[in-house]
């Protein structure tokens, strides 16, 4: 077995702790002669993860040394990306099976063994790699490793790349809610990422963060409030009590009203005990709380409309009516038959619209699926009844027209 000079084996030591046990090739031969290193892996103390990178051991890599080697075997300039770098900065509830790292453009990493592969360690991982012009010291953090984005420009990788809307929203809002970041720091990243897919919705979504929405329920919550025309609420309000400060998801102060939008771990016993404890101290200057779920949310909007609503009634709120509520008479005279048109035309014209007319290219007055006159006359006054087959839908008989010109011949 080589014997390592001390100085040397100190300094190897400490490239080994700060690397988590990998090494490049070429970082090893500079410890390391290549009869020594060749017989460190004939005798299987270290093994190869991929042609550049060793493992100095023999069981099976964790994923913090999976990490380091990705990184190592892409090569200068490369940093982890994505889900991988904003868990390894905290971010709960995102992680990724692969490996995710950014390289700069142009740079070839060379071929990244797969898990399945012969001879690839057990615990090995997928390499997602992606190519970007967008790698300075604005948007790669300068200390920490291994080197990776910063936090924001994680997350807005994350959000871009994800397949739904509602994902999107999710993990900008998890960021903020698990104190990792603040808005502001996520627009002024955005600022500086102009090609980035779906800005508009990153955009909205950061605006409704820094509005107080955390959470997507509590983001969706919003929308039921300002589509069903309520008062809009003080979001994230805060409540100042004796005993400590709580943060309400919505409130309405002038009508002393306050929703809660409940998660999965509201259901927790211990969680649970502390919720009840909270909406007692809310309610003791006479706010009254209305609780939802996520479900109600994603699902049973009209159920959120309905109790809210009857809510702020109750505690004085009116809402404002509409320009054809405020004008009934107005809306009353425009379907007044005007002069010149035949009574029972209009009757027709007025009658519940639910089939299809083909010779008015429109909707059927009659709801009877073809011609609303019955079948005689077309009411386009282009002819006669548009099916012209011989029977009239809206009797289901004979088509007067046609029999007679049967009886004729």
């Amino acid at each position: 077995m080589p014997v390592l000079q001390p100085a040397i084996a100190e300094s190897l030591e400490q490239r080994l702790a700060r690397q988590c046990g990998i090494l490049r090739t070429d970082q090893a031969l500079r410890y390391l002669t290549e009869g020594e290193l060749r017989w460190l892996l004939r005798s299987k103390r270290w093994q190869r993860r991929c042609p550049r990178v060793l493992v100095t051991h023999s069981g099976p890599p964790s994923h913090e040394q999976e990490v380091w080697a990705a990184v190592l075997h892409c090569g200068k300039g490369a940093v982890l990306a994505g889900a991988t770098a904003a868990a390894l900065d905290g971010l709960r509830g995102y992680e990724a099976e692969a490996v995710h790292v950014a390289i700069p453009h142009g740079a070839r990493p060379g071929q990244w063994p797969a898990p399945t592969a012969v001879g690839s360690p057990p615990g090995s991982s997928h390499l997602a790699v992606t190519e970007s012009r967008l790698l300075g010291p604005e948007f790669v953090h300068p200390t920490r490793a291994p080197r990776r984005t910063r936090l924001e420009r994680s997350l807005l990788d994350i959000a871009a790349t994800a397949a739904t809307a509602e994902r999107t929203c999710a993990v900008l809002a998890a960021g903020v809610q698990q104190r990792l970041t603040t808005p502001d720091r996520l627009a002024s990243m955005l600022d500086l990422l102009p090609r980035l897919r779906k800005r508009a919705l990153l955009t909205e979504t950061i605006t409704d963060v820094a509005g107080g929405a955390h959470s997507v329920p509590e983001r969706e919550f919003l929308r039921i409030v300002r589509n069903a025309h309520l008062p809009q609420p003080d979001r994230q309000a805060l409540l100042q009590r004796p005993n400590g400060r709580y943060y309400l998801d919505a409130r309405w102060h002038r009508y002393a009203t306050a929703a809660e939008i409940d998660g999965s771990g509201h259901f927790e016993i211990e969680t649970w005990w502390r919720d009840i404890e909270r909406m007692n101290e809310i309610g003791i200057d006479g706010t009254v709380t209305v609780r939802f779920v996520s479900f109600h949310v994603r699902h049973r909007p009209d159920y959120i409309e309905h109790v809210l609503g009857a809510r702020l009634r109750a505690a004085g709120w009116r809402a404002e009516l509409t320009f054809w509520q405020k004008n009934p008479s107005l809306s009353r005279r425009l379907l007044l038959p005007k002069p010149g048109r035949a009574t029972p035309e209009l009757a027709a014209e007025t009658r519940p619209r639910c089939g299809t007319c083909p010779a008015r290219r429109g909707t059927c007055p009659a709801g009877c699926g073809t011609c609303p006159a019955g079948c005689g006359t077309c009411p386009a006054r282009r002819g006669t009844c548009p099916a012209r087959r011989g029977t009239c839908p809206a009797r289901r008989g004979t088509c007067p027209e046609l029999a007679a010109e049967r009886v004729r011949r």
